[in-house]
């Protein structure tokens, strides 16, 4: 999927869990106009339900502020894998790397609160020189072999499910 990235850069979030959206928001902010159509900062009309209407938005946008609610080893959440989807740059706060057999860290710019201005600065010097920006857009979203260990999650998955429910005394998937 391509990004048209004729905007800037959206934050679309409900909460300041932690305040680090804040963090992220203001520092991207200096740089130009973040649109945000969420409960948090909204300065665009809501976007309404709906995943197909998240991911449409973010098509127009080259970056989009999308930090976990909370760190954690291994958790990650559906806010990387929408931005890389809609073709846009993550600005992102969580784990270290991100599913790193599934995702192309290159082609996310990790945001640390604690240096706030490296992550700005990095976004400013892509916004500023189109044709860096169009490269690092250009980047795959996802690792070669994302679907194959995509697939061995779920088999794991399946079978820890397979044998909770044999120890329960049922012998049936369904």
């Amino acid at each position: 999927v391509k990004s048209r990235a004729s905007r800037f850069c959206c934050l679309i979030a409900r909460s300041n869990f932690g305040n680090t959206r804040s963090g992220i928001y203001n520092s991207i902010s200096e740089i130009e106009r973040v649109a945000c159509p969420g409960q948090l900062f909204r300065n665009e009309e809501p976007l309404g339900a709906g995943y197909p209407r998240k991911i449409e938005y973010l098509r127009d946008f080259a970056f989009t502020i999308c930090p976990e609610n909370s760190l954690a080893p291994g958790y990650t959440t559906e806010k990387l894998f929408h931005a890389v989807e809609a073709g846009c740059i993550p600005i992102y706060w969580g784990d270290q790397p991100s599913e790193p057999k599934i995702l192309n860290n290159d082609r996310i710019i990790r945001f640390d609160p604690k240096h706030a201005q490296e992550g700005a600065e990095r976004v400013r010097a892509l916004w500023s020189n189109k044709q860096e920006l169009a490269q690092f857009i250009s980047q795959p979203g996802m690792m070669l072999g994302a679907g194959q260990a995509v697939r061995g999650y779920f088999d794991r998955l399946r079978s820890a499910i397979e044998e909770a429910m044999s120890d329960r005394g049922e012998n049936e998937w369904r």
